[in-house]
C-alpha cells in the first residue's frame, strides 16, 4: 500500500443481509460482543461492519479473512497482528467508514446529521475557546452542523493517537477544519511528531473526519458491498 495514501472504505449498512459463511468469519470475541446488543438492527450492523473490516483488510494483507488476528494497541485501540497496516472503524446510522493506512496510525469518526439541542453546553465542556467562539457565532440552525464537524474532527485526532476521550479534547484545537482546512498539533508525549486531521465530504446526511500521524497525504474513497 502507498504510504502517501489513506484509503477510506464506505460500508453501506442499510438493508444488509449476511450469509452464514460470512458470519463465521468473526472471532468468538466478536460474536460474543454482537450478542450483547439489545436490538436486532444494531446487532446486524455490528456484524456487517466487522465482516467488512475483515474482508477488506484481508485483501491488503493477502490473508484469509477468517484467520486475521487482532491485538490491542495503545489504550486498547485494535490493531492487525503481525502487520504494519493501520486501520480504524467508525459507524453511525446506516453507514460505516473504515480508514486504512500503511505505517502511520490513522483514526476516523462519523456522525449522522441531526439536531443537537445542547450543542453549546457540550462544546463549552469539551471544545477549545476558539472552537466555541466559531460555533457560538453561528446562527442557531447551523450550530448543530458545526458542532458535529468539530466533534468528528476531535474524535479523528483522539482515535489516531489512541487516547480516546481520555485524551483531553479541550486541550487541542481543530478549528481549521470548521473552515474547510486541516488542523495539526503535537503528538502526545512526542513534541517532534504531529497529528493531522481533515474533514470529509460525505454528502448532506453525514459528517466525518480522518486523522493520521505525520502527513495525512491523499485520501482515496472506495465502496464495499
Amino acid at each position: 500500500m502507498n504510504v502517501a495514501v489513506v484509503d477510506i472504505w464506505k460500508i453501506d449498512l442499510s438493508g444488509v443481509t449476511l450469509a452464514e459463511d460470512q458470519v463465521n468469519l468473526l472471532s468468538n470475541a466478536e460474536r460474543t460482543r454482537a450478542e450483547r446488543f439489545r436490538f436486532d438492527a444494531e446487532r446486524l450492523r455490528y456484524i456487517a461492519s466487522h465482516v467488512a473490516v475483515r474482508c477488506i483488510l484481508a485483501k491488503y494483507a493477502d490473508r484469509n479473512a477468517g484467520c486475521l488476528q487482532f491485538r490491542e494497541g495503545a489504550n486498547g485501540k485494535p490493531e492487525l497482528a503481525e502487520s504494519s497496516l493501520q486501520h480504524n472503524l467508525a459507524h453511525s446510522g446506516d453507514l460505516a467508514l473504515l480508514a486504512v493506512s500503511a505505517g502511520e496510525p490513522v483514526g476516523i469518526d462519523l456522525e449522522k446529521r441531526r439536531w443537537v439541542p445542547d450543542a453549546m453546553d457540550i462544546a463549552e465542556r469539551m471544545f477549545s475557546h476558539r472552537e466555541c467562539q466559531i460555533i457560538g457565532a453561528a446562527a442557531k440552525p447551523h450550530r448543530s452542523d458545526l458542532f458535529l464537524r468539530c466533534w468528528t474532527a476531535k474524535e479523528g485526532v483522539l482515535k489516531t493517537t489512541g487516547k480516546g476521550l481520555s485524551g483531553a479534547p479541550k486541550s487541542f484545537d481543530v478549528s481549521a477544519v470548521l473552515h474547510g482546512g486541516e488542523a495539526l498539533g503535537p503528538w502526545p508525549d512526542d513534541p517532534d511528531r504531529v497529528w493531522v486531521v481533515r474533514g470529509l465530504d460525505l454528502g448532506a446526511d453525514y459528517f466525518g473526519a480522518v486523522g493520521r500521524g505525520g502527513n495525512l497525504g491523499r485520501i482515496e474513497f472506495h465502496s464495499w458491498e
